[in-house]
């Protein structure tokens, strides 16, 4: 018997790698309340911070992510927190509840950041003025 059929006969989520639900995209130029966002997917976010802050495993908690893409409320809960270094931090969010507002602002995050389209944008920008 496969390890996903006892899994799913069991109904225990799996973990490690397999159990990631959604692809990641690294994203660029976006914060959020809580510092910098290194990555979103459709399920969460992952955010890099300088500052220790007092979150516990299973907490929900209210955050604005922003991004030249545009700014959203989103309610996510806490996964983990990681030190990886003194005064640098991650922080490992999943979202909850998300509005079709937040989540096509997120979606917008995403595809800029995966297309590159704030640098394209700039790099065609730059092009033109330098062809001028």
């Amino acid at each position: 018997m496969s390890f996903t059929r006892v899994v799913s006969r069991l109904n225990v989520a799996p973990i490690g790698p397999d159990a990631r639900k959604f692809g990641r995209v690294k994203v660029e130029m976006t914060e959020c309340s809580l510092g910098s966002v290194l990555d979103i997917s459709g399920g969460g976010v992952r955010i890099h911070t300088p500052k220790k802050h007092r979150l516990k495993n299973g907490q929900v908690i209210d955050i604005m992510i922003s991004s030249t893409q545009g700014s959203t409320p989103v309610r996510a809960r806490v996964v983990w927190v990681v030190k990886r270094s003194w005064r640098n931090f991650e922080i490992g969010l999943e979202f909850l509840g998300l509005t079709g507002q937040s989540r096509a602002v997120l979606n917008q995050i995403g595809r800029s950041c995966a297309n590159n389209e704030y640098i394209n944008s700039q790099v065609r920008a730059d092009t033109r003025r330098a062809a001028s």
